[in-house]
């Protein structure tokens, strides 16, 4: 106690002398500079502030995490159940939409394209100059053969032909006369009563008025020749194409002035890639498609063009065009590929009516089969090509799977697009184009076609209809 007394400041508190003693150290500093970098002290009021302010900020950032965390889980709880509700709804297909990998035999074909052209087509041309009369004809008109079409005004001609028939006449009668003087010439010869020399002369004579006569003969040719040539006549019953020269316009020996073309038959003239050329030959079949629509045309490869054409280095094809019902039966084609390539009859009956149609320069597109190739193939709209590697949607019982394919050669059945595929069994069930694009594992329902349900109805009908009479029957 007395010891406490004397030292300063013994009774204060143990923090209080602290405080006290850090005060006292401050005042007497030997270094300034260092004693005034030192913090200051803590106040001891304001330490249970600071302790509330750190509390309090640990307490918001548990409870904001917690809020965010709680948050998460309800995101990804909802988004699972959204996942869990798609995939339990069940997308509905008719059985339309629904197709099967088919081995079959793709044709082998060359595609081709060009214009349809008469096969006849005759540029009629003036064989004399002149002046062109009696042309009524026009575009458009059919015109018979043996026909006059029109007339070159020459009026020389004519005259031509009779002096030539009376310069004709004129050696007849020289002729006549040559041949009684050599008779009577050799009869006295036999006599004796004239020399060989002078019998020899008559002859001589004779054969001379003989070159005449026949020289003034083919003059009358020559003649009448020329006075034909002043008319033009048809060749083939036709149509007329085009008509170069008007009525009364003067023409020169070749000029052309009309053209005629035959509408019974059409070939078309098509376009071909050098390479596929060589898989050409003539007798193969073809089916085209011309401008205008109508039911596909059916064709026979008749000839091969030896270039190729300038500008595009494709070869030109020759191809006759065949009468509706012709088709199907081609060189290089089974009896079943056939049958699968032969139009219906209304089809055909269309074709036949569209026959009419038919016009010079229309452009036709088509392809030229040369063989078949065994393949697995489906409808090209079945194949789904919106991702780098092409796919189809395989059916696997009640759910969608995405299947990679690998592509082969392609080929129209029928008019429609099929596409050989591989990476798929024959007989798998496939979804067809027209049932959109759908998610790999999604859920699908096949519903009844419209005559199936009508079908149940019926059947559902009759069956209450014999419910309803046997209830009505009385009992024994």
């Amino acid at each position: 106690m007395r010891r406490c007394k004397a030292i300063p400041n013994c009774f204060l508190p143990t923090r209080a002398k602290i405080l006290n003693r850090l005060s006292n150290a401050a005042l007497h500093c030997p270094r300034p500079a260092v004693c005034a970098a030192r913090p200051a002290p803590i106040d001891a009021m304001k330490k249970p502030l600071l302790w509330f302010l750190v509390l309090t900020t640990l307490a918001l950032l548990a409870w904001g995490g917690t809020r965010a965390w709680q948050r998460e889980q309800a995101r990804a709880q909802a988004l699972q159940q959204e996942m869990q509700q798609r995939q339990a709804l069940r997308v509905r297909l008719l059985p339309s939409e629904i197709t099967t990998v088919q081995a079959l035999a793709l044709p082998q074909q060359v595609p081709a394209s060009g214009t349809l052209r008469p096969a006849q087509r005759l540029s009629i041309k003036a064989q004399a100059g002149g002046r062109v009369q009696q042309l009524q004809l026009r575009e458009g008109q059919a015109v018979r053969a043996g026909q006059r079409l029109f007339v070159i005004a020459a009026p020389d001609a004519a005259a031509r032909v009779q002096q030539a028939q009376q310069q004709a006449r004129a050696a007849q009668a020289q002729l006549s006369m040559a041949q009684r003087t050599a008779d009577n010439d050799r009869a006295l010869a036999e006599q004796g009563f004239l020399s060989p020399t002078a019998r020899a002369s008559s002859a001589a004579q004779l054969q001379a008025a003989r070159a005449q006569h026949q020289a003034a003969l083919a003059a009358v040719e020559v003649a009448r020749k020329g006075l034909g040539d002043t008319q033009a006549h048809s060749p083939i019953d036709g149509l007329v194409a085009a008509r170069h020269v008007q009525p009364g316009e003067v023409v020169a020996p070749g000029q052309t002035v009309l053209e005629i073309v035959a509408p019974q038959a059409f070939e078309w003239q098509a376009e071909v890639a050098a390479a596929d050329a060589r898989h050409l030959a003539p007798g193969q079949r073809a089916q085209l498609w011309i401008e205008g629509g109508g039911a596909p045309w059916q064709a026979e490869l008749e000839r091969i063009g030896p270039a190729t054409q300038a500008g595009s280095r494709n070869v030109a094809v020759f191809l006759r065009l065949l009468p509706p019902g012709a088709g199907g039966e081609g060189t290089g084609e089974s009896a079943g590929e056939a049958a699968g390539q032969a139009a219906p009859d209304a089809a055909q009956g269309a074709q036949a009516g569209d026959a009419a149609l038919l016009r010079d320069g229309l452009f036709a597109h088509g392809h030229i089969r040369t063989g078949a190739q065994q393949v697995l193939a489906v409808p090209q709209t079945a194949i789904r090509t919106e991702r780098p590697q092409p796919y189809v949607l395989v059916l696997q019982g009640q759910r969608v799977q995405q299947r990679s394919v690998t592509l082969g050669p392609r080929a129209l059945l029928d008019g429609q697009p099929w596409q050989a595929i591989e990476g798929v069994a024959a007989g798998t069930p496939i979804l067809s184009g027209s049932a959109g694009l759908l998610a790999d594992g999604t859920l699908v329902q096949i519903e009844a076609s419209a005559d199936a349900q009508a079908g149940a109805e019926a059947g559902a009908a009759a069956s209450a209809d014999a419910l309803g009479h046997a209830s009505a029957q009385p009992g024994p």
